[in-house]
Protein backbone atom coordinates (compact mmCIF):
# COMPACT_ATOMS: atom_id res chain seq x y z
CA UNK A 1 0.00 0.00 0.00
CA UNK A 2 0.90 3.73 -0.69
CA UNK A 3 1.03 6.47 1.26
CA UNK A 4 0.97 9.93 0.95
CA UNK A 5 3.17 10.48 4.26
CA UNK A 6 4.67 9.24 7.02
CA UNK A 7 1.73 10.24 9.19
CA UNK A 8 -0.87 8.30 7.56
CA UNK A 9 1.19 5.26 7.01
CA UNK A 10 1.47 5.24 11.09
CA UNK A 11 -2.32 6.15 11.16
CA UNK A 12 -2.96 3.16 8.94
CA UNK A 13 -0.99 0.66 11.09
CA UNK A 14 -2.06 1.84 14.17
CA UNK A 15 -6.26 2.18 12.96
CA UNK A 16 -5.99 -1.00 11.45
CA UNK A 17 -4.39 -2.78 14.94
CA UNK A 18 -7.06 -0.80 17.01
CA UNK A 19 -10.53 -2.42 14.48
CA UNK A 20 -9.02 -5.59 13.94
CA UNK A 21 -8.23 -5.48 17.97
CA UNK A 22 -4.27 -6.50 18.02
CA UNK A 23 -4.51 -3.37 20.18
CA UNK A 24 -6.57 -4.49 23.06
CA UNK A 25 -9.57 -1.27 24.23
CA UNK A 26 -8.24 0.51 27.29
CA UNK A 27 -4.23 0.06 26.35
CA UNK A 28 -2.23 3.50 26.80
CA UNK A 29 -0.96 4.43 24.15
CA UNK A 30 3.06 4.96 24.17
CA UNK A 31 4.27 7.34 21.49
CA UNK A 32 8.02 6.27 22.68
CA UNK A 33 7.34 2.49 22.04
CA UNK A 34 5.24 3.37 18.87
CA UNK A 35 8.13 5.22 17.49
CA UNK A 36 10.81 2.56 18.10
CA UNK A 37 8.70 -0.68 16.70
CA UNK A 38 8.19 1.54 13.37
CA UNK A 39 11.52 3.06 13.31
CA UNK A 40 9.70 6.47 13.03
CA UNK A 41 9.98 9.72 14.75
CA UNK A 42 7.83 10.55 17.58
CA UNK A 43 6.20 13.66 15.70
CA UNK A 44 4.15 11.35 13.01
CA UNK A 45 2.91 9.12 15.83
CA UNK A 46 1.35 11.99 17.50
CA UNK A 47 0.04 13.35 14.16
CA UNK A 48 -1.41 9.69 13.31
CA UNK A 49 -2.80 9.50 17.32
CA UNK A 50 -4.44 13.09 16.59
CA UNK A 51 -6.43 11.22 13.45
CA UNK A 52 -7.49 8.31 15.67
CA UNK A 53 -8.49 10.66 18.24
CA UNK A 54 -11.03 12.28 15.65
CA UNK A 55 -12.03 8.93 14.56
CA UNK A 56 -13.24 8.39 17.90
CA UNK A 57 -10.91 5.32 18.10
CA UNK A 58 -8.96 6.64 21.01
CA UNK A 59 -9.44 9.07 23.96
CA UNK A 60 -7.50 11.18 25.68
CA UNK A 61 -7.88 11.44 29.21
CA UNK A 62 -6.36 14.47 31.10
CA UNK A 63 -3.16 14.20 33.02
CA UNK A 64 -3.19 10.50 32.47
CA UNK A 65 -2.81 10.04 28.76
CA UNK A 66 -4.35 8.55 25.33
CA UNK A 67 -6.42 5.46 25.34
CA UNK A 68 -7.60 3.09 22.77
CA UNK A 69 -11.66 3.25 23.56
CA UNK A 70 -13.45 1.07 25.53
CA UNK A 71 -17.33 1.49 24.35
CA UNK A 72 -19.73 0.89 26.97
CA UNK A 73 -23.43 -0.41 26.69
CA UNK A 74 -24.67 2.86 26.11
CA UNK A 75 -21.90 3.58 23.04
CA UNK A 76 -23.15 0.32 21.14
CA UNK A 77 -27.01 0.89 21.42
CA UNK A 78 -26.36 4.41 20.48
CA UNK A 79 -24.09 2.77 17.49
CA UNK A 80 -26.49 0.63 16.19
CA UNK A 81 -29.27 3.35 16.67
CA UNK A 82 -27.47 5.14 14.27
CA UNK A 83 -27.20 2.15 11.85
CA UNK A 84 -30.63 0.93 11.70
CA UNK A 85 -31.78 4.19 10.65
CA UNK A 86 -29.46 4.48 8.22
CA UNK A 87 -29.82 0.97 6.80
CA UNK A 88 -32.95 1.81 7.01
CA UNK A 89 -32.70 4.48 4.17
CA UNK A 90 -29.86 2.99 2.29
CA UNK A 91 -32.76 -0.12 1.75
CA UNK A 92 -35.54 2.43 0.51
CA UNK A 93 -33.44 4.13 -1.78
CA UNK A 94 -31.77 1.44 -3.34
CA UNK A 95 -34.80 -0.31 -4.20
CA UNK A 96 -35.34 1.34 -7.16
CA UNK A 97 -32.10 1.69 -8.50
CA UNK A 98 -31.16 -2.04 -7.77
CA UNK A 99 -30.76 -4.38 -10.72
CA UNK A 100 -29.73 -8.23 -11.52
CA UNK A 101 -26.12 -7.20 -11.49
CA UNK A 102 -25.74 -5.36 -8.17
CA UNK A 103 -28.15 -8.39 -6.89
CA UNK A 104 -25.74 -10.78 -8.53
CA UNK A 105 -22.94 -8.81 -6.65
CA UNK A 106 -24.97 -9.31 -3.60
CA UNK A 107 -25.07 -13.22 -3.98
CA UNK A 108 -21.43 -13.24 -4.45
CA UNK A 109 -20.44 -11.80 -1.70
CA UNK A 110 -22.48 -13.59 0.71
CA UNK A 111 -21.24 -17.51 -0.99
CA UNK A 112 -18.04 -16.20 -0.07
CA UNK A 113 -19.09 -15.18 3.52
CA UNK A 114 -20.28 -18.91 3.82
CA UNK A 115 -17.37 -20.38 2.08
CA UNK A 116 -15.07 -18.10 4.68
CA UNK A 117 -17.28 -19.49 7.53
CA UNK A 118 -16.65 -23.20 6.34
CA UNK A 119 -12.90 -22.95 6.23
CA UNK A 120 -12.75 -20.79 10.03
CA UNK A 121 -11.53 -17.47 8.58
CA UNK A 122 -13.74 -15.84 10.81
CA UNK A 123 -11.72 -12.39 10.47
CA UNK A 124 -11.55 -12.29 6.42
CA UNK A 125 -15.24 -12.68 6.84
CA UNK A 126 -16.25 -9.50 9.01
CA UNK A 127 -14.46 -7.48 5.92
CA UNK A 128 -16.97 -9.36 3.29
CA UNK A 129 -19.71 -8.35 5.52
CA UNK A 130 -18.78 -5.31 5.30
CA UNK A 131 -18.36 -5.10 1.43
CA UNK A 132 -22.37 -6.60 1.93
CA UNK A 133 -23.30 -3.48 3.57
CA UNK A 134 -21.00 -1.13 1.47
CA UNK A 135 -22.33 -2.40 -1.85
CA UNK A 136 -26.06 -1.58 -0.72
CA UNK A 137 -25.62 2.09 0.37
CA UNK A 138 -22.81 2.55 -2.80
CA UNK A 139 -26.22 1.18 -5.20
CA UNK A 140 -27.98 4.51 -3.33
CA UNK A 141 -25.89 6.82 -5.06
CA UNK A 142 -26.44 9.20 -2.30
CA UNK A 143 -23.07 10.66 -1.16
CA UNK A 144 -24.15 12.18 1.82
CA UNK A 145 -25.70 8.64 3.28
CA UNK A 146 -22.52 6.95 2.42
CA UNK A 147 -20.82 9.80 4.14
CA UNK A 148 -22.88 9.73 6.90
CA UNK A 149 -22.37 5.73 7.27
CA UNK A 150 -18.69 5.94 7.16
CA UNK A 151 -18.85 7.76 10.20
CA UNK A 152 -19.74 4.98 12.30
CA UNK A 153 -17.68 1.93 9.82
CA UNK A 154 -14.54 2.06 12.26
CA UNK A 155 -16.76 1.35 15.44
CA UNK A 156 -18.58 -1.45 13.63
CA UNK A 157 -15.79 -2.96 12.46
CA UNK A 158 -14.03 -2.90 15.77
CA UNK A 159 -17.44 -4.56 16.95
CA UNK A 160 -17.47 -7.01 14.61
CA UNK A 161 -14.45 -8.10 15.16
CA UNK A 162 -14.83 -8.50 18.58
CA UNK A 163 -17.42 -10.55 18.24
CA UNK A 164 -15.79 -12.95 17.03
CA UNK A 165 -15.48 -15.09 20.15
CA UNK A 166 -18.71 -16.23 19.63
CA UNK A 167 -18.74 -17.34 15.64
CA UNK A 168 -22.39 -19.09 15.68
CA UNK A 169 -22.87 -15.44 14.94
CA UNK A 170 -21.94 -15.10 11.53
CA UNK A 171 -23.79 -18.00 10.25
CA UNK A 172 -26.90 -16.18 11.54
CA UNK A 173 -25.68 -13.01 9.04
CA UNK A 174 -25.01 -15.17 6.33
CA UNK A 175 -28.81 -16.18 6.60
CA UNK A 176 -29.71 -12.70 7.16
CA UNK A 177 -27.97 -11.65 4.09
CA UNK A 178 -29.84 -14.54 2.25
CA UNK A 179 -33.30 -13.23 3.33
CA UNK A 180 -32.54 -9.33 2.33
CA UNK A 181 -31.21 -10.85 -1.24
CA UNK A 182 -34.68 -12.96 -1.48
CA UNK A 183 -36.78 -9.38 -0.85
CA UNK A 184 -34.90 -7.52 -3.49
CA UNK A 185 -35.56 -10.29 -6.03
CA UNK A 186 -39.17 -10.48 -5.09
CA UNK A 187 -39.34 -6.79 -5.14
CA UNK A 188 -40.84 -6.35 -1.34
CA UNK A 189 -40.31 -2.83 -0.21
CA UNK A 190 -41.41 -3.31 3.00
CA UNK A 191 -40.27 -6.75 3.78
CA UNK A 192 -36.41 -5.52 3.30
CA UNK A 193 -36.98 -3.18 5.65
CA UNK A 194 -38.37 -5.93 7.88
CA UNK A 195 -35.72 -8.07 7.20
CA UNK A 196 -32.14 -5.50 7.53
CA UNK A 197 -34.48 -3.97 10.68
CA UNK A 198 -34.15 -7.81 12.21
CA UNK A 199 -30.71 -8.33 11.01
CA UNK A 200 -29.15 -5.04 12.78
CA UNK A 201 -31.21 -5.66 16.10
CA UNK A 202 -29.78 -9.30 15.95
CA UNK A 203 -25.91 -7.87 15.47
CA UNK A 204 -26.81 -5.15 18.31
CA UNK A 205 -27.93 -7.99 20.90
CA UNK A 206 -24.78 -9.97 19.87
CA UNK A 207 -22.44 -7.08 20.45
CA UNK A 208 -24.38 -6.41 23.97
CA UNK A 209 -23.65 -9.77 24.72
CA UNK A 210 -19.83 -10.01 23.92
CA UNK A 211 -19.17 -6.65 26.12
CA UNK A 212 -20.61 -8.62 28.70
CA UNK A 213 -18.63 -11.19 28.24
CA UNK A 214 -15.11 -9.01 28.16
CA UNK A 215 -16.26 -7.31 30.93
CA UNK A 216 -16.76 -10.12 33.24
CA UNK A 217 -13.54 -11.56 32.12
CA UNK A 218 -11.89 -8.07 32.74
CA UNK A 219 -13.45 -8.23 36.18
CA UNK A 220 -11.60 -11.75 37.12
CA UNK A 221 -8.31 -11.16 35.98
CA UNK A 222 -8.64 -7.63 38.72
Amino acid sequence: MKYKNLTEKVYQILKKDIVNMNIQPGTKIQLDKIAEELEVSKTPVREAVNMLSMDGLVEVKPQSGTYVIELNQKDIKHIYQVRKALEKLAIELSFSKINDENIKALESINNKCLKLYEEEKYEEFVSEDERFHNTIFEITQNKYLITSYNAIRDKLFYLKMAGLVIPKSILESIKAHQKIIKTFKEKDLEKAKHEMKSHVEKVKKHSLKVHNIYNNKRGEKK
